[in-house]
């Protein structure tokens, strides 16, 4: 029981419906191996390989990879929308045959910038939104995202208030006139909000 209480919040909350999966996950993701998370994290501040390939030839997630393709597909959806579930496991669910597990991966305020780095690449516009999204995407993968051709994805990183003036001010003349809208409306909130607290501070 001990052990159980160091496992993702979501698997503890499927010991009872999945009991086979939850077995192999104690087994390969005990609470020894969740404490490499913050040597996983050391290493995701170097970019990746150019191309969604790149978190193959990543070494520190070769025992969970075997490990996790094994699990039911409702443990691996649940893994991938996890904040608890380790980083090297998000780098093997990066790889999911199944779309709706890596969008969920490039949603999870855990994934780190190694993972969020090459999701930028991802060949489905749903997965670079949910990066363009993500609150831990590197500033490089955000300038790649900001030239993205699809322009739902640059109007998804036209509508956030936490990155750069210079993204913000470049999607504002984005030739998409919904992008351009859309960041130029983003910038004038901005604005505001910081001409109110000069004269507030004032």
């Amino acid at each position: 029981m001990k052990a159980m209480s160091s496992l993702p919040t979501v698997i503890r909350n499927l010991k009872d419906s999945c009991p086979h999966c939850i077995r192999q996950v104690i087994a390969s993701l005990g609470s020894k191996q969740l404490d490499h998370r913050e040597d996983s994290r050391s290493e995701s501040s170097k970019m990746p390989a150019k191309g969604p390939t790149a978190l193959q030839s990543q070494g520190t997630c070769a025992p969970e990879r075997e490990q996790v393709s094994h699990l039911c597909p409702r443990t691996i959806f649940a893994l991938a929308c996890d904040p608890g579930t380790p980083a090297a496991v998000l780098a093997r669910l990066a790889m999911d045959e199944d779309q709706s597990v890596v969008e969920r991966v490039a949603e999870n305020s855990s994934a780190d910038r190694y993972i969020l780095a090459t999701l930028a690449w991802h060949p489905a516009k749903e997965v670079r939104m949910a990066v363009a999204e993500n609150i831990n995407t590197p500033y490089n993968a955000l300038v790649m995202l900001a030239q993205d051709t699809c322009p739902d994805v640059r109007f998804r990183l036209a509508e956030r208030y936490n990155i750069s003036f210079e993204l913000l001010e470049f999607l504002a003349d984005d030739e998409n006139p919904y992008v351009r809208w859309r960041a130029r409306t983003t910038l004038g909130r901005l604005n505001g909000k910081q001409q109110a607290d000069l004269a507030y501070a004032v």
